[in-house]
């Protein structure tokens, strides 16, 4: 068992029952989306779930093993708002099981955002505690749940497409312009309001007095709305286990980290 104060192991341990709850309930509609698809002509839509459940599963394994280490369990109580949230979750996938394909990947990112804020909140509590181990652990779930929000901005413009033309519908190959636009929000949007709050933070700097440098100097990738680095930053940053290396890929099973 880690060496560290009874407080700090406390909180660390509810942090990770709270995820464990949170992740738990995510397979359970996940893996009911891949038994759906299958057989289906949405032939990418149900690669990348079953992806995302490989991932999850490899999550839920990481965070039993270390509350063992912890000495906790995973049947341990958790907060209530992370279980009224995961029950929200688990509401939301039961709604769409006669839905489209679309909106079932759809309601996968409400999912994959909720648990990027979850392990967020797990790393800078474990950082700023000293638990290096638990700050691993949370930055391989914050990593592969910013590549799995990619690989859902990545294979929705198609999905729909597939879809409309299902319903006899004839829509354009639009999916080119689409992801153009994807680009541009996560990096032209993102770049400027960073570079707004950096002109803030160094115009006044730790002490109120005025700071120079640009905001250019940053080097801070732009945010996607999980809270990943934008796909053209986050290609940049190779080198890094369960880091995205590019828009256009499928997410790693959680295995591979």
């Amino acid at each position: 068992m880690d060496q560290m104060p009874e407080k700090t192991r406390e909180t660390i341990t509810k942090y990770l029952g709270d995820l464990h709850a949170l992740e738990s309930h995510g397979l359970q509609a996940i893996s009911r989306q891949v038994e759906e698809m299958e057989g289906s002509d949405h032939t990418e839509a149900h690669r990348a779930v079953q992806n995302f459940k490989n991932t999850i599963e490899s999550h839920i394994a990481a965070i039993e093993a270390r509350m063992q280490t912890l000495g906790g369990s995973p049947t341990s109580p958790v907060k209530e708002a992370a279980a009224v949230v995961a029950g929200v979750a688990a509401g939301l996938y039961n709604k769409t099981r006669t839905e489209k394909a679309s909106k079932s990947v759809r309601d996968d990112y409400t999912f994959i955002s909720n648990t990027a804020v979850a392990y967020l909140m797990m790393h800078t509590t474990a950082m700023g505690l000293g638990d290096d181990q638990t700050a691993r652990l949370a930055e391989r779930g914050y990593r592969d749940a910013a590549r799995m929000a990619m690989e859902i901005d990545r294979i929705i413009p198609g999905l729909v497409l597939e879809e409309l033309r299902q319903d006899g519908a004839h829509p354009r190959s639009v999916e080119e312009e689409c992801h153009r636009m994807i680009h541009e929000a996560w990096t032209q949007d993102s770049v400027r309001t960073m570079s707004q709050g950096a002109t803030a933070a160094r115009s006044t700097g730790a002490t109120g007095a005025p700071m120079s440098g640009s905001p250019s100097s940053m080097s801070t990738p732009p945010a996607s709305p999980t809270g990943a680095a934008s796909p053209s930053a986050s290609s940049a940053k190779s080198g890094t286990a369960g880091s995205p290396t590019k828009p256009t890929g499928s997410p790693a099973s959680g295995t591979r980290n």
